[in-house]
Parts: structure tokens; sequence; C-alpha cells
């Protein structure tokens, strides 16, 4: 799991260093340090993404075949508690510094010890089968999705654990695991819509340290996948939890349909806005998550039960007057974060900060028993887990690592 939370950081290490003789000798000095501790790996079993390197900078396939481990420093710092001899000792304690020395001179960055368990299964699908002649379509739709979804799941440099029918786990970077969600149940549609069906594909992600154990993360994944994706939501759509050492970090959910526009996560998007259109550029430290989280406390805290909870259609006059009241109270805390020109006019702040409300407001997709047909409801409720979404992945998980 080290090495594909690395991945990303190692890529564009290789790609910065053989501009510079001076980083090169640098990388190789790192890398013949941590030959002395570590054996290489099957080169078979690489990430795609990673492969792809070695037609790009000679003696990349050495490092891609290294244990992920040597990339993180508390993980060397642990191995360097355990250590038995001397010679072991000290190999570690050079392998740390010159791994130290790397990080100073070609990034001010460390690589994210967050990765992605991605867990996905169509909705309905035994129901659809009940209706005559529908099993051959379904056979062909299932059999064209299985097929593509390998190719997708590498072009996210990811590892696919499996595909079978509707079913698939597969392994991530963190930065490629909602993208490849979407993709994925973009795919799922169209291969239905090929057979003249609709289906849909709802999906799970858990986002952890590499320290986690892959079970928890797994029993918890189906957990997060059938009662909230899907029971709590509605089916067709996503759930997310960021988990730290200590336990769950944030939890978000949202329809597919309402958790992307244009064609792109809304979550991106404000991602994009935020962090600036470079996906690895840092969030710059700013309180203005916590204080919207505050300031969605102090409007109305979400109900502990869900029976509790009174839901609106979008065009309630009454939920549509709220919606404005809220997102003028949200522009003008974004006016003031720091994050923006403090003289930015009310209404484009509006404009900026509207998606991000959107994916903080509690929201459920259900089949309308009158017509058959898929609706949405809207809660009154805010939940700032978006906001904080957001401020994880743009800051690769460095901040919960540091939890």
């Amino acid at each position: 799991m080290s090495f594909l939370a690395a991945a990303h950081w190692l890529e564009r290490l290789l790609g910065k260093v053989h501009e510079n003789d001076q980083h090169k000798a640098l990388l190789w000095d790192f890398h013949d340090k941590a030959r002395q501790l570590v054996e290489y790996g099957e080169w078979d079993n690489m990430l795609p993404c990673l492969k792809r390197l070695t037609h790009d900078v000679k003696g990349n396939k050495k490092w891609v075949t290294l244990d992920g481990d040597i990339f993180f420093q508390d993980l060397l710092a642990a191995r360097l508690n355990k250590a038995d001899s001397q010679q072991d000792k000290d190999n570690l304690n050079e392998l740390i510094n010159s791994l130290q020395q790397l990080n100073n001179s070609v990034y001010t960055e460390h690589p994210s010890p967050f990765y992605a368990v991605l867990l996905m299964d169509g909705d309905s699908l035994g129901d659809a089968l009940k209706i005559a002649g529908n099993d051959v379509k379904i056979s062909k739709a299932l059999a064209a999705f299985t097929q593509g979804v390998k190719g997708i799941v590498e072009k996210h440099c990811g590892f696919l654990v499996y595909a079978g029918g509707d079913d698939v786990l597969a392994l991530l970077p963190l930065e490629n695991a909602l993208n490849c969600a979407d993709k994925l149940q973009r795919f799922y549609k169209t291969c239905f819509e090929a057979e003249q069906l609709n289906a849909t594909l709802s999906g799970a992600i858990q986002f952890a340290h590499i320290n986690t154990p892959l079970t928890h993360l797994l029993h918890n994944a189906h957990d997060l996948l059938d009662n909230i994706a899907k029971a709590q939501t509605g089916r067709d759509s996503i759930a997310v939890r960021v988990w730290k050492r200590s336990g769950k970090a944030l939890e978000w959910a949202m329809p597919w349909s309402l958790a992307t526009s244009d064609d792109e996560l809304l979550i991106h998007q404000s991602l994009k806005r935020f962090a600036g259109q470079d996906a690895y550029d840092p969030l710059p430290a700013n309180q203005f998550f916590y204080r919207i989280r505050d300031l969605f406390a102090i409007l109305e805290p979400v109900p502990e039960k869900q029976t509790d909870i009174h839901w609106y259609c979008k065009d309630d006059a009454d939920f549509q007057a709220l919606e404005q009241q809220q997102l003028s109270l949200l522009a003008a805390e974004y006016k003031q974060s720091g994050l923006v020109d403090s003289t930015l006019h009310i209404e484009n702040a509006k404009a900026q900060i509207k998606g991000l409300l959107s994916q903080c407001r509690l929201s459920r997709r259900y089949i309308c028993p009158e017509t058959e047909q898929v609706q949405f409801e809207y809660s009154r409720y805010l939940q700032a887990d978006a906001a904080f979404l957001i401020r994880f992945l743009a800051n690769h998980g460095m901040w919960e690592a540091r939890l």
C-alpha cells in the first residue's frame, strides 16, 4: 500500500530529477542506500502509471520495483526503532538522512501516506432480472462492463483486485479515486444503455493511512456502500470516508447526479477553486473550513436520527428562501477568508461558493411511487465534511497524517 500512496510523488520526483545533475546524484545516492535494506520487487506487478516512466528516464525500472516503505520517513523511523544490529541502524539512519536531503533539494513536500480502497456494486440488478427477456441483455452489459473496468482503473494509476458482474474492488492513489469511481459509474450506465436498459452503480471510497489494516477497510467499505451510499442516499450514489489513525475523520455521500456538473465532480471543481489548477498545489493555510463548520453548527445542527429530518423538493418556496439565506452567509464568510480578494462582489462570491454549498447539503435520491421517476430531496441541514474532504484532497492527506 505504501507504494500505491507514494506513486504520484515518485512520478513527479523522477520527472524532475533527470533535468538536474545534482538532483540526479542525490536520487541515486538514496537508491543505493535503499538497496542495502530492501530488494527489488516484481516488475509485472507494478502500477501502469509508473511503468510508463521507464520510457522517459533511464534506470527508472529499478525505482518502480523497490519496496514503497522506503519513501516514508515515519516508516523508516519505525524500522529503526526495531532494528537489532548496529549495521542496520547505521544503514537506516543514512537512508533517512538521504531521503530528507532529497526532499529538501527537489521538493518541499513528502509523499502522501494515504491511499484509497474503492468498492462498487450495481443497484437493484435483481429486480431487473425478474423481467422476462432481460437476462440475456443484462449478461451482455455486464460482460462489456467487466471487460472495460481494468483499463479504466489502470488509467487512474490503480490496481484492480477484482471485477466480476456488477462488483468492483480496486486500490488507488488518493488523487485518482473519485475520478475513477465517476468514470466507472458512467461506463456502467453506457454498457446497459447499449442494451436498451437503465442501470446504475453505487460506490464507496475509503481513504486511509497506509498503516491501517486492509481487512478493516474492506469490512467497513461494505457498510459504507450498503448503508450510506445505497440505503441512506438512495442508490446511484457515492459515499466517502476518511480514516485517521484514531478513527473516522469524515464522511460524505451524494447521489451521482448531484455530485457532478458539466461532466466533472463538484468536489473537484471546488478543489481547483481553492487550491489552484495544479492538482499538486497545496491548499493555503486557512481557517475558512473550520469557520464554516462552526457556522453550520450554529445555523442548525443535523439531527441524530434520519427520521427527524424534514425533506424538501427543489422547487419548494421555503427551501429556496432558506438556500439563498445560507448561500449569502457562506459567501460573506468566503469573502473574509483571505482565499479571495475581500472586494469581490457578493454575487460573484455566491457563484464561486455555490458548488461547495450544494455538496455540504444533506441530500438523497428516491423513486417517486406515483410516477416511478427518479426524484431528489434536499434537507435544510449542512455538513462541513464535504469542505474537509476538499481540504484533505488538496493537501494530499498530509493534515490528517499529523493527527
